[in-house]
């Protein structure tokens, strides 16, 4: 059975194989004001998933991997303590494709800034959901 934590900091993935999940995007740095939401997520579950059930909207467009605009920076953390946004690794990911990674307790999904290719911000001109 998986909780919705839509309070910050209620998911902790305190359950064996489980992660929270933060969405911050569009949100502040470190997830104290308005905007996050965290879910608890099975390690391996795709990232996809995990935002519908976490009533999440995200930026897609070919739903395959390939065009790039649904990429978003994930930054993970192995031992459940967040004190300094450089703590974690941080990675580009393509939501419609990647999984909740293994060997975390903890992970933020956030924007990407702007870029040259697409404009705007992130990966503007894809289709939200």
């Amino acid at each position: 059975m998986r909780e919705l934590a839509l309070a910050h900091g209620q998911a902790r993935g305190s359950r064996k194989g489980t992660v929270a999940v933060t969405f911050a995007l569009g949100a502040d740095d470190d997830c104290d004001g308005s905007g996050c939401v965290t879910v608890s997520a099975v390690k391996g579950e795709d990232l996809l998933g995990v935002a519908q059930r976490a009533g999440v909207a995200l930026t897609l467009g070919c739903c395959s991997g390939s065009c790039g605009v649904c990429e978003v920076e994930v930054t993970v953390y192995t031992d459940g303590e967040r004190e300094r946004a450089d703590d974690g690794n941080t990675s580009v990911v393509r939501t419609c494709i990647g999984r909740v990674p293994p060997g975390c307790v903890s992970a933020i999904v956030r924007d990407l800034p702007g870029d040259d290719i697409w404009g705007g911000e992130g990966g503007s001109g894809g289709v939200q959901w």
